[in-house]
């Protein structure tokens, strides 16, 4: 029903000059109430959840976007309800997050607020077991998108994938061309990624950041770095970009681990 009262409003509204950006309020998988933590992990990295991407952006912000108005998600998040304990709140919650922020952003999304009610599994920013505030993993998400994210999409092809989990975004920033890969291959059967960049017109120092959790644990609720770095309260972040080496020109590889995500910063030559 929202989304036809979002459509709907956008139509009648379109010509009056009062309307700056339409808001929509988007949880993907429901309600998480109920919901077994495997269930979670598994949904949140599951290619369905970007079939429902497309669907939402098929029946409401491709409409919007129609009409000639901009659209934004003034509430978003995995689940609603608090989001599902260890699902929400590991390592795929961050790569779910990264996915999320990047797919929308490349569909026309002038934002995206994360909806967190007070010290819920889905939060960015939590208590830990002493009271002090710390970053859930799914910060991680956030800060990796942040990185790779400054400047506009581009256009990036995936080939001989052999049914990997796996998605790429390409942005376009000041010179350099970051491009984030996202491995969500998970449980007993999961695949590591050698991923070949190629690229034109973009010179040799490439470098890479890498979000990931020990022992490619999806499930991981702790020691999530980004940068081989943890994100805490008691100083700055202090993540390394580590260099790529170059096998033919404008050619990269990238190796990424289950459940794992890279940002590429490749400069322009």
């Amino acid at each position: 029903r929202s989304i036809i009262w979002t459509t709907r409003f956008a139509a009648a509204e379109k010509d009056s000059g009062l309307i700056a950006v339409v808001c929509e309020h988007f949880y993907v998988g429901g309600a998480g109430r109920g919901k077994s933590a495997q269930q979670g992990l598994d949904a949140m990295l599951s290619p369905d959840w970007l079939a429902a991407n497309e669907m939402l952006y098929t029946k409401m912000a491709a409409p919007v976007l129609k009409e000639g108005l901009l659209y934004r998600f003034t509430e978003a998040n995995d689940h609603y309800s608090g989001g599902i304990p260890g699902a929400s709140d590991t390592c795929a919650g961050a790569l779910w997050a990264l996915d999320f922020l990047h797919w929308w952003a490349a569909h026309g999304t002038r934002g995206v607020d994360f909806h967190n009610t007070h010290w819920v599994a889905n939060d960015v920013i939590t208590p830990d077991a002493n009271g002090r505030q710390t970053i859930n993993p799914k910060g991680y998400g956030l800060k990796a998108f942040e990185l790779g994210s400054h400047g506009s999409i581009q256009p990036l092809t995936l080939s001989k994938t052999d049914g990997l989990n796996l998605t790429a975004y390409a942005v376009r920033g000041t010179g350099d061309l970051f491009v984030t890969l996202i491995n969500k291959e998970h449980g007993a059967s999961a695949r590591e990624v050698n991923v070949t960049l190629v690229v034109s017109g973009h010179g040799k120092d490439a470098t890479a950041i890498f979000l990931a959790a020990p022992n490619g644990d999806v499930a991981a609720r702790t020691r999530v770095t980004l940068g081989g770095a943890a994100i805490t309260a008691e100083g700055p972040w202090l993540g390394d970009w580590s260099p790529l080496k170059e096998g033919k020109p404008g050619q990269y590889s990238v190796k990424l681990v289950p459940a794992s995500a890279a940002v590429v910063k490749i400069p322009a030559n």
